[in-house]
């Protein structure tokens, strides 16, 4: 990925030091930069989105969970809420397998966040990359949210993304 982010903000150089390999810098970072910072590199991937083959946030991923930075997932899905689109959810949700994923220690996801990102996504029309990446998503959290509202509504979730995959629905976007 090339990196455009602007390096004069706060954002810009954290992010900018998660991506740097050669150095450990990120580490004296408060964890409210490097928060910003992923997803400021979220959002850089987002402008490429669908056609980005690698996605270059999941050594930043790595650090911030390594350092256990708290909350990253509620940022990003934060920022899904302020402004969905297909390109968002994407990059979004294949941040959010890595951060959910039973691979590495970290909390079981916020009920809350997991209902704004469904919520979310029934805002947007959903192409077979998004359904991918959400449904994969809606399984990690389901897996470990703990709550059986929660967990019923995902289970809803994921049966109409089916239904619609297998032609029950003619989109994917809730009420279509």
């Amino acid at each position: 990925m090339r990196l455009t982010v602007d390096e004069n903000t706060v954002p810009g150089r954290a992010a900018r030091a998660l991506l740097d390999a050669g150095s450990d810098a990120y580490a004296a970072l408060p964890a409210d930069d490097l928060r910003e910072g992923v997803v400021e590199l979220v959002a850089e991937q987002e402008a490429g989105y669908p056609q980005v083959g690698r996605f270059d946030v999941d050594v930043a991923l790595a650090r911030v969970l390594a350092l256990g930075v708290p909350d990253v997932d509620v940022r990003l899905v934060e920022r899904l809420a302020a402004g969905p689109s297909a390109a968002r959810l994407g990059v979004t949700c294949r941040a959010l397998r890595q951060l959910w994923s039973p691979a590495h220690p970290h909390p079981a996801p916020d009920p809350v966040v997991v209902g704004r990102l469904v919520g979310s996504a029934a805002r947007v029309a959903l192409g077979s990359d998004e359904v991918v990446a959400y449904r994969a998503v809606l399984g990690l959290a389901a897996a470990q949210v703990g709550s059986p509202g929660v967990v019923a509504a995902i289970e809803r979730e994921i049966a109409r993304l089916a239904d619609a995959a297998s032609g029950g629905g003619a989109d994917t976007a809730p009420g279509a």
